[in-house]
């Protein structure tokens, strides 16, 4: 479904969301910036968007963003520790299923890379 992405976010085993840029810091538990990105996963869209308010906030996630090249091979994975979103900027796409995401600014507790 985000084969044309890059840069895909998987929460509990299936990809959610898919990004063309990503600005990721080399220090772990550092913020991670992902742009010009879509989702067609309500629920995901729904955490993102609660996520870095006050009321109604949703609990930190375990997240993986999985790094494909133009091939859509796959070339990394990192997991995330206790995820929380402090920028969300979506909107509605082309249909009432997908929301298009200028900007996801993800706060975490930490990352590794995985085996890929």
């Amino acid at each position: 479904m985000y084969s044309n992405f890059r840069f895909r976010i998987r929460h509990e085993g299936r990809h959610v969301a898919g990004f063309s840029v990503i600005d990721a810091p080399r220090t772990p538990a550092a913020p991670i910036t992902l742009e010009r990105g879509v989702t067609h996963d309500a629920e995901f869209e729904q955490w993102a968007s609660r996520s870095g308010k006050r009321e109604g906030e949703a609990g930190p996630r375990d997240l993986e963003i999985d790094v494909f090249n133009e091939e859509g091979r796959q070339l990394a994975s990192y997991h995330l520790r206790g995820c929380r979103i402090s920028k969300y900027l979506g909107m509605p796409y082309m249909d009432s299923r997908s929301v298009a995401i200028r900007t996801l600014r993800i706060d975490n507790d930490g990352w590794s890379e995985q085996d890929s």
